[in-house]
């Protein structure tokens, strides 16, 4: 049996390496949450809460996570836009993109595309 193919399962234990990883444990865990999109229902009042967090990446990724789970949430959100801007510079190829597209998505009556199948 895959995990990615769970959410049941992997919702859980991926919002527990949120809460108590390390710093890259942490981020790559809510990446995949995103990577759920509307299945990591349950993971929104996490990634609400990493959006106040100290760590740039992390608010970054939160935030696109949010917008592939919740889109109403995210535009509800006064930090959710702050959190995808500070992010369009990052250094890393990807999560500049990832912000931008989630930035659009924002603005937009698009609805995202669950990355897992």
């Amino acid at each position: 049996m895959r995990l990615k193919a769970v959410p049941q399962l992997a919702v859980p234990a991926l919002s527990q390496r949120v809460s108590d990883g390390s710093t890259k444990v942490r981020e790559l865990a809510v990446e995949a949450l995103g990577n759920y999109g509307k299945a990591a229902q349950s993971a929104v009042p996490m990634l609400l809460g990493c959006l106040t967090e100290t760590n740039k990446t992390l608010r970054g990724l939160a935030a696109w996570a949010l917008v592939q789970v919740d889109l109403r949430a995210a535009r509800e959100s006064p930090l959710v836009a702050p959190a995808l801007t500070e992010n369009l510079q990052h250094e890393t190829w990807w999560l500049p993109k990832f912000c931008g597209e989630a930035l659009k998505l924002i603005n937009s009556d698009e609805a995202p595309e669950a990355r897992v199948k």
